[in-house]
């Protein structure tokens, strides 16, 4: 409980009476135990997740990173909160992901998926998807939602079927 007392005093200023009034806090309490226990658990799901999730405003600033971000590609998301979601783009395909993302914010609830490379903490290059949805008039989002994952093994083993297949072509033209 909580209790909130006053002195009241008389009319000469000599004290008089103290009102209190008594509030059960109990369900605030389990309330705020509930929201915990969601808080705590959506979090462990974001940090087992397979994808990373941002959230970017209307000009590309990070404002939510979640913390799969720090065990897919090793950056801290609390150090790159931010900071502009291109810096992290390969320059071949920085031009390919800005029109998507502006695409996207062009147009309300819109989304579009974007093949690019994205530089770890360690400064190796990934590919990745990531899909962007325009959530900005959404009052609980306020932002662009970012999903992403690497899809690095998918290209490297595409690539090299490609490669597979020139000389499979190669051989077979001789």
């Amino acid at each position: 409980v909580v209790v909130h007392a006053a002195l009241m005093r008389d009319a000469d200023g000599a004290p008089d009476v103290v009102a209190a009034f008594v509030q059960d806090l109990t369900a605030l309490r389990r309330a705020e135990s509930a929201l915990a226990r969601r808080e705590a658990k959506f979090e462990a799901f974001a940090l087992r997740a397979g994808e990373w999730v941002l959230v970017m405003d209307a000009s590309g600033t990070l404002l939510h990173v979640s913390s799969a971000v720090s065990r897919l590609l090793g950056h801290d998301p609390a150090a790159i909160t931010g900071r502009n979601g291109w810096d992290f783009v390969h320059p071949d395909e920085l031009a390919d992901w800005r029109r998507g993302f502006d695409s996207v914010v062009a147009s309300s609830g819109s989304s579009q998926t974007v093949e690019f490379r994205v530089i770890d903490a360690a400064g190796r290059w990934h590919w990745a998807e990531q899909a962007f949805t325009n959530c900005l008039d959404d009052p609980d989002i306020g932002g662009v939602v970012c999903n992403g994952r690497d899809v690095s093994a998918r290209v490297v083993a595409e690539q090299a079927l490609r490669e597979s297949e020139v000389r499979y072509r190669s051989i077979a033209e001789t």
